[in-house]
């Protein structure tokens, strides 16, 4: 792991992204130039060239398909055309094959943008990343976020303590930076994730349904280890 703490906003499909999103991502913008902070947020498709004007953007989808006839498709290309820096692959909410999974980050690679892979358990984490003669294009991310606990009251940092470390510790052997995710709200839930040796956290709706999201960022951020 290099370093950085990351952290990530996921708009999802939430109205507040649509309405404060230019909002949530000059708040992100401003951490990634002040603070050394790898902030990054994921707006829906029809944002991406707007908020990529701002700050890092990940799509929240890629499908490994070429230009052609693919009606309701994200394809790579199309990322690679909003300007994006990467895409989501596999969230639990846009599962994929695997064959799909390794076919989407190579063609990310080569057009010279991120991959950041979800993953439900450390073992599918072992499995991506160390087995079937490893991963072919390595994601620059792996997300650990069991589907079960999203949106749920209890923080993945406190329900899966002991597979976070295992997760994190396949992951630095892979060389992709880990991540958390599902139930990370508060600034507490953020420095127990670090602790667990993860390098940042993923986070949609302790952000998105916020009164004030952009305070909620500086928040998080703090307990990231760098002050906004």
């Amino acid at each position: 792991m290099d370093g950085r703490r990351t952290l990530v906003v996921n708009f999802k499909g939430y109205s507040s992204g649509f309405e404060k999103g230019k909002e949530i991502a000059t708040a992100c913008g401003k951490l990634l130039a002040g603070s050394g902070i790898d902030a990054i947020v994921a707006p829906p498709a029809t944002m991406l060239r707007e908020i990529s004007e701002v700050t890092r953007t990940f799509s929240q989808h890629a499908e490994p398909y070429v230009n052609g006839s693919h009606t309701g498709r994200i394809t790579v290309a199309e990322i690679g055309r909003s300007g994006a820096d990467g895409s989501f692959l596999n969230h639990s909410e846009s599962t994929m094959g695997g064959t799909d999974i390794r076919k989407a980050a190579r063609m990310l690679r080569e057009k010279g943008l991120e991959s950041m892979l979800f993953v439900e358990t450390a073992e599918a984490a072992r499995n991506f990343l160390l087995r079937t003669g490893k991963f072919e294009c390595r994601p620059e991310y792996i997300v650990f976020e069991p589907h079960e606990m999203i949106g749920g009251d209890i923080p993945v940092c406190v329900s899966h303590r002991q597979e976070i470390i295992l997760f994190a510790n396949i992951a630095e052997e892979a060389g992709s930076i880990p991540l958390v995710g599902a139930g990370i709200r508060t600034p507490l839930d953020v420095e127990r994730s670090m602790d667990l040796g993860v390098g940042g956290v993923v986070v949609s709706s302790g952000i998105m349904l916020a009164s004030d999201p952009v305070k909620e960022i500086w928040a998080l951020a703090k307990a990231l280890g760098t002050s906004p």
